[in-house]
């Protein structure tokens, strides 16, 4: 009786922790596959692959009340740095330009972004699955997540006549490059946003999707504090009845 008292209260003390580790991470965060919801500015955010291969017109033809995307609007480079900073809780380490570029990137540390851009989806990973038949990684010969990972798209543009917003979140386990006034990075997770004056004719690409928001009906109910309350009590019965038994 002694060791099944013991099973039981373990097996009660693994319920608490199966139960708070998804409502601390729910409480902000929800990925439903095909969007993730950001609870704290109300946004579900659609996978960007859904929309990869699709010029900035053809998706903005299907925003309106008849299109198949009714509902959804381009994201601003704002709500996109905001998604980005709630998500990963970390500010960039170096923002620069890269040498050679024109090109003004934020690097987070190594690993950081890894789980966003599975979460809007790896806009690279589609176009190398759909060319070759593989992931970039294993295309390459990388175990999976130790090569490279990107999600690429458009941003709401203003003044589409002239170009178009663009912006990059970028998992990069392998590439060394630098920094104007700056060591070389390698491992270099960064993001990249608005600051490609992307060709308004450029053809569409498998490798960019378009950051599509809408306003979340997606709700965060707390487990009532009712539960924790049993979940202890049962705990300290059992616990108690077992003191008795030996």
């Amino acid at each position: 009786m002694k060791t099944s008292v013991k099973t039981l209260v373990f097996t009660l003390s693994l319920c608490v922790i199966t139960l708070k580790t998804p409502q601390s991470f729910a409480g902000t965060f929800i990925d439903h596959d095909s969007y993730l919801t950001d609870l704290d500015n109300k946004l579900d955010w659609m996978d960007v692959t859904l929309t990869a291969g699709l010029s900035y017109a053809e998706v903005t033809s299907h925003l309106g009340e008849h299109g198949y995307l009714n509902g959804w609007r381009y994201a601003t480079g704002n709500e996109l740095a905001q998604l980005i900073n709630n998500f990963t809780n970390s500010a960039p380490t170096i923002s620069g330009i890269v040498q050679g570029t024109t090109d003004t990137i934020n690097y987070v540390p190594s690993n950081i972004l890894d789980p966003l851009v599975s979460a809007l989806g790896s806009t690279l990973d589609l176009e190398f699955i759909s060319t070759y038949g593989s992931t970039y990684d294993a295309f390459y010969g990388y175990e999976e997540g130790e090569g490279i990972d990107y999600t690429f798209g458009y941003t709401y543009t203003p003044d589409e006549d002239s170009h178009l917003n663009i912006a990059e979140i970028k998992d990069d386990e392998i590439t060394l490059f630098s920094l104007i006034d700056s060591s070389p990075l390698s491992s270099a997770d960064y993001y990249a946003i608005n600051d490609n004056a992307w060709n308004r004719n450029a053809a569409p690409a498998l490798n960019i999707g378009s950051f599509l928001v809408r306003s979340t009906s997606t709700q965060f109910v707390p487990i009532p504090s009712a539960i924790w309350l049993m979940v202890s009590g049962f705990i300290a019965i059992f616990s108690l009845y077992g003191k008795k038994k030996v």
